[in-house]
């Protein structure tokens, strides 16, 4: 009971606090000459009081007018710092001219490089930059931020704006602290923008698992280690998930739905809908979880089973991944585990694999681990006359486990990796 009456008096809390803040937005904040939103999704995304929001969905949706207005409601106050990415400067084209568009009326002033920033009459500013790889952050985590935005968000990594959220901090307690995510379906960030904002599920075709759009979240975690946004003790961060749809409009020209219709495999339902069933540009863009995932329980695997692991020290040199697979009686092979850690050191990465994967019993003994491939960048001496490959081997050795070069064919891989050594192994007779 006590915890229950705890919940509901956090709950009141934050409805009071939701009031208050929009009775406060009525106040000051500041928007173009003539601009209102144009949407409920627009307007909605513009209200929501969550400390992390992403408006995803549809092209076409409005979404990066969004994330510009709501950037910019607070420019009457001359400490307002707010910082907008996008994945490359080359990608800035399109955010210039709405913003000349938006915030020229409004008596801001434009400089462009070095700086790209718009100074607004009050001293505000509102900067863009860029984020092509986790090693350019180092760039940005010097000043703070009340504001802090990602246009086309999915084209960025977990670790780029988890790291980014530890300078959302301003001095003036006035400003609104906040960040805010836009983008379509797909691409490299799309799986772990799923699992945090959409709770897993597509909106479009699987609603009632998936979050409800506008509804504050305070017991999501990062995906890649599933580090909570929220302590024990009720500190932390809301999420919140607002779909952008096509039909919540009519501004764009008749013809514009049929064109996206043209696009190839899943794009056309990513771009139309708002589709989040298939995940293009997400490594593999063929993905499709109702055929691929089947439960665990159901997968049969016994310790004696042949099994592998696949390494791949580094995503962009910032993370390291593993899996593990079992090739089962039935003669299939099924991915039964996963690890992805950023910036470990090659012996702790390894130690990680091991504890994890070979240590662990099942059924009373440890599991039959006939292979371990790693990507072969990492057989690679860079001067030290030490490689990645051979750190990692070090700590194999004691459980007869060694490494070897698998293929870095992005797309053959999925077939070049089990069929190589089928034969040397007996590991398999047919991939699924």
């Amino acid at each position: 009971m006590g915890a229950f009456r705890n919940r509901v008096a956090r709950l009141e809390k934050e409805s009071a606090a939701r009031s208050g803040l929009r009775a406060r937005m009525s106040q000051r904040d500041v928007y173009p000459p003539g601009w209102s939103p144009k949407t409920a999704a627009q307007k909605a995304a513009l209200e929501s009081s969550a400390d992390i929001l992403f408006f995803g969905g549809a092209a076409g949706s409005l979404k990066t007018e969004t994330l510009l207005a709501d950037a910019a409601r607070e420019s009457g106050n001359p400490n307002l710092r707010a910082i907008i990415f996008r994945q490359q400067f080359t990608h800035m084209t399109d955010i210039v001219e709405k913003t000349l568009r938006l915030y020229r009326p409004m008596g801001a002033k434009y400089v462009g490089a070095p700086s790209w920033t718009w100074t607004f009459p009050s001293g505000a500013k509102i900067r863009f930059a860029y984020i092509s790889t986790d090693k350019d952050i180092w760039e940005y985590l010097g000043p703070r931020y009340s504001f802090i935005g990602f246009d086309e968000s999915t084209l960025h990594t977990e670790y780029q704006v988890r790291n980014m959220l530890g300078r959302l901090s301003a001095t003036d307690r006035s400003l609104r602290l906040r960040m805010r995510l836009a983008s379509n379906p797909g691409n490299v960030g799309a799986a772990w923008h799923k699992a945090m904002f959409l709770r897993g599920a597509c909106p479009v075709h699987n609603p009632a698992s998936s979050a409800e759009p506008g509804k504050l979240y305070w017991n999501m975690c990062w995906p890649s280690d599933q580090y909570p946004l929220q302590d024990p003790d009720g500190n932390g961060f809301s999420v919140a998930f607002i779909p952008g749809r096509l039909s919540d409009h009519g501004l764009l020209d008749e013809k514009y739905v049929y064109r996206l219709r043209m696009m190839s495999g899943s794009l056309a339902a990513a771009m139309e809908q708002g589709c989040w069933c298939e995940l293009q540009g997400a490594y593999f863009a063929n993905w499709n979880a109702r055929k691929m995932t089947t439960p665990y329980a159901s997968v049969g695997e016994q310790w004696w089973d042949a099994h592998f692991l696949s390494l791949d020290y580094g995503f962009g040199k910032s993370s390291a991944s593993a899996h593990l697979h079992v090739c089962t009686q039935d003669k299939r092979i099924k991915t039964i585990g996963e690890f992805v850690a950023p910036h470990l050191p090659a012996y702790q990465f390894a130690r990680e694999v091991v504890d994890r994967f070979v240590v662990p019993p099942i059924q009373g003994q440890r599991r039959k681990i006939l292979i371990v491939y790693l990507d072969p960048s990492n057989f690679k001496n860079i001067g030290d006359g030490h490689t990645i490959a051979d750190q990692i081997n070090e700590v194999l050795e004691p459980y007869d486990l060694g490494l070897i070069a698998a293929s870095n064919d992005r797309i053959g891989a999925s077939t070049i990796v089990p069929c190589a050594r089928a034969d040397e192994f007996g590991l398999l007779r047919e991939w699924e």
